[in-house]
């Protein structure tokens, strides 16, 4: 039916769109519930029928929504709520609105269906995907009430502010200035222990120390491939393609090793990568209209935040360098709002798309984690400037800067993204289960107060809030900066959607697969689920899930308690984005989305302050706006306080130091087990481990390791000097030593061919009763000379010959 808009019509009331969609919602979980009835009663055995149910959920779902639309203008829900779906100019859909309604459907239910709430203020009762198809959803029957056309709006406001005048350099070297004693403020006693101590107490700094010296053995000797390595895992050579290693870090890194120690370059890094990431935040502020003040603060709040530090105290380096994503977004922000009409246009917007693509290839050289964050940012700002916009007529091309960006990107990642998305085939080793995720999810409750570093609070927050993790669920949010952000939401709206829009979205998604508040899992009845027309139904709600369907429909059928009395997990974007976009499948830890988080409430408290500091001189003058300035900066100090900052001193046994004078040989590391600190003892010795850290293990890696006896006995896996069966107590009671002997022989033969010449016990490692069951299997059976004997290491010494060079 053709609609003239001259005439009256009325738009549908929300209740009544809400209603439909729940009839909908029914209708497709009763073909889902057939469905898999006869899925059980045909195909019993068929182990890819529930894979089956949930791609052909997601098809069902998607197909009926826009074939109904195209051809009859109405689902059959919206036909019984006398209800449908018209274009502006009254025209029924075409298949093209209707691919873009069901687009625009599935962003609008990506963020806990937040797109389609605009129905309850819009004047014409639109939601996301209305804005985006330009369609309206308009009641059968016409009444008194007229809806004219939507009349030609006033010249809208510009998509960004202007941006504000050059900073002269004195600004910018100040800036710099400031942050830089901010850096050694809150690392402080690092600066006392440079030479001696690396930032941070956890262990995996360990391993990125490995990194560095890995690049320069690399790079600077030539004596090993970038990436990939035999010196881990020998006799297997691995590929170091997912290797926690900061490589646009340890790419430079290696050239500076010619002059300072592994030590100081790796703290060198930490405290540039902290002055560099808050400076490009305040670059990013004071481009979007942030003035000092605000753009400094921003830039604080960004660089110096619990996330940031917590993972520095970890030794998680490459996820410390986030000033790549600020940067990004500031390249990529600006190449998707450049007009190609004005004078130079088109080279302009090639030329910031080419800038953004190089940003976006520095990022996933930094840390893979974040080029996927780094890439749904892009679309999600992509949409927060598509909804800015809608009423302007500017003719910005984000969709052509978009696509040259990731041409660019992926031409200069191509080095390392090839042969990535190779070896992740193999998906035994590379996807994270869901139970992992759940865990290092970020907890709602906890995601304003969790600064485990701070000298007051933070060791209930350790204790209480984060149950004993340091840094993967820390979010780091300021009270202050979320107040500051609500300030310039409200009253500037539209300028800053974009930022508002990625902000909430990455804050969804680092809450992981399901809702956790105060660590208990939030659970949705199922009637309830059915009602909001959500996963269960079509498969088009916030999870994506279509394989829901298929858990209610075994509770429908299989309990007496039935629909109205189960209850499911509260399903957060995570899952959809898990299934929907493969490269999401190998993180552990969503709660590392929360950086973007990070990035857009700094840049709205910087336009929140401005705001701030403007009422204040209205009100109080020029006192009351210095006084403002710095309160809020004194909060957030006192806030984001870490002081004393955890270190840890990088000494070992002088065992590694002789060590390293000896021709090639293998060194065997008891536990045989992930012991961050081997890879770096081999910084300084310089040979093959047997068994050594990585952060995605091959499978093919533990093969010598499962096949061999002895490494095997000195494993937790192989319980140390077969532990299930013998103890150190009872070993002759049980077995003769000579027994013992004839059984390990063959393995320790099979070590000395391939060169292995130490075994060295970590004693801080090794538990009273496996050190004594080791020392009873090595020195008794074995009969092996202790070479070396102090309070931290305790070595044998096998019998071999340098290994053969590969």
């Amino acid at each position: 039916m053709t609609i003239n808009y001259q005439s009256s019509v009325t738009p549908a009331e929300p209740w009544r769109r809400w209603l439909a969609a729940a009839i909908d919602a029914f209708l497709l979980f009763v073909a889902h519930v057939f469905l898999w009835l006869v899925s059980v009663v045909a195909l019993p055995m068929w182990d890819g029928k529930h894979t089956f149910l949930e791609v052909f959920g997601a098809v069902l779902g998607l197909g009926y929504l826009a074939a109904f639309w195209r051809l009859r203008g109405a689902t059959l829900g919206q036909e019984v709520m006398g209800i449908h779906v018209v274009r502006y100019d009254g025209e029924p859909l075409t298949w093209g609105d209707a691919l873009r309604r069901l687009a625009g459907y599935v962003l609008a239910a990506l963020p806990l269906h937040a797109g389609f709430l605009s129905i309850f203020w819009d004047n014409y009762r639109r939601g996301w995907h209305d804005f985006i198809a330009r369609t309206l959803v308009v009641r059968r029957q016409p009444t008194e009430r007229v809806l004219p056309l939507p009349p030609p709006a006033a010249p809208p406001p510009p998509l960004v502010e202007a941006p504000a005048p050059p900073l002269a350099w004195h600004r910018w070297l100040l800036a710099a200035l400031i942050y830089v004693g901010i850096a050694l403020w809150f690392t402080y006693p690092l600066v006392r222990r440079f030479s001696t101590h690396c930032a941070g107490d956890g262990a995996d700094a360990f391993h990125f120390l490995w990194s560095l010296w890995h690049a320069h053995e690399a790079l600077i000797k030539g004596r090993e491939s970038l990436l990939t390595t035999d010196m881990l895992f020998f006799p297997s050579r691995v590929d170091l393609l997912y290797y926690s290693a900061c490589w646009a870090y340890a790419v430079p890194a290696a050239f500076a090793l010619k002059w300072l120690t592994l030590t100081q370059t790796y703290n060198l890094l930490f405290l540039f990568s902290l002055t560099a990431s808050a400076l490009a935040a305040f670059g990013l502020a004071r481009w979007l209209g942030g003035d000092f003040a605000g753009s400094l603060l921003a830039g604080a709040l960004f660089g110096f935040s619990p996330y940031v530090l917590s993972h520095g105290s970890a030794g998680h380096l490459e996820l410390v360098a986030v000033e790549f994503i600020a940067l990004f977004a500031l390249l990529c922000y600006r190449a998707m709002t450049r007009s190609t009409e004005e004078r130079h246009g088109v080279r302009s917007l090639l030329l910031w798309s080419l800038g953004a693509g190089i940003m976006l290839s520095l990022v996933g050289y930094g840390a893979w984690y974040y080029l996927v964050a780094a890439v749904l940012m892009s679309v999600c700002l992509f949409v927060g400037i598509a909804l800015q916009k809608r009423r302007s007529d500017a003719p910005v091309r984000p969709s052509a800067a978009l696509l040259l960006i990731y041409l660019v990107a992926a031409l200069c990642l191509a080095p390392l993204l090839m042969p990535m998305i190779k070896e992740r085939s193999d998906r035994r080793y590379m996807d994270m289960p869901l139970s992992v995720a759940s865990v290092y999810s970020v907890d709602l409750a906890t995601a304003a107060f969790s600064n485990p570093l701070h000298p007051l609070w933070g060791k209930w927050v350790r204790q209480h809030a984060l149950r004993g993790e340091v840094s993967e669920p820390v979010a780091g949010l300021s009270l202050l900066a979320l107040a500051l952000s609500i300030v310039a939401v409200r009253k500037l709206h539209r300028r800053v959607l974009p930022w508002a829009l990625t902000g909430g979205v990455f804050w969804i998604l680092a809450c992981g697969p399901s809702l956790r508040v105060a660590h208990r899992e939030l659970t949705l009845p199922a009637w309830l689920a059915l009602l909001g027309g959500g996963a269960p139904g079509n498969g088009l709600g916030s999870p994506f899930r279509a394989e829901l369907s298929v858990q209610l429909a075994q509770h429908l059928t299989g309990l007496p308690a039935g629909l109205w009395q189960t209850h499911i997990s509260f399903p957060m974007p995570f899952l959809g984005l898990r299934r929907w976009f493969p490269p999401v499948r190998p993180v552990r830890s969503p709660a590392r989305f929360i950086v973007v988080t990070l990035l857009c409430v700094a840049v709205l408290a910087a336009h929140g302050l401005r705001l701030a500091r403007q009422a204040a001189q209205k009100r109080w003058g020029r006192g009351g706006e210095i006084a403002v300035v710095i309160a809020a900066f004194g909060v957030v100090f006192f806030e984001y306080l870490p002081v004393p900052y955890p270190t840890m001193s990088t000494r070992v046994s002088r065992f590694y130091d002789e060590l390293a004078r000896e021709p090639r040989c293998v060194v065997v590391d008891v536990p045989v087990e992930d012991g961050r600190i081997y890879n770096y003892c081999q910084t300084i010795h310089g040979k093959p481990l047997f068994f050594g850290f990585h952060s995605r293990v091959p499978p093919h890696a533990l093969t010598f390791r499962d096949g061999n006896l002895l490494l095997m006995s000195l494993s937790p896996q192989g319980g140390y000097a077969l532990r299930r069966s013998l103890r150190a107590e009872r070993l002759a009671g049980s077995k003769t030593l000579a027994e013992l002997r004839l059984q390990f022989m063959p393995s320790l033969r099979e070590l000395r061919a391939i060169g292995g010449k130490y075994i060295i016990l970590h004693k801080r490692l090794l538990q009273p009763s496996a050190l004594r069951c080791a020392d009873r299997l090595l020195g008794d059976a074995l009969s092996l000379p202790v070479r070396w004997d102090d309070r931290e290491i305790r070595v044998y010494q096998m019998s071999g010959t340098a290994p053969r060079e590969r």
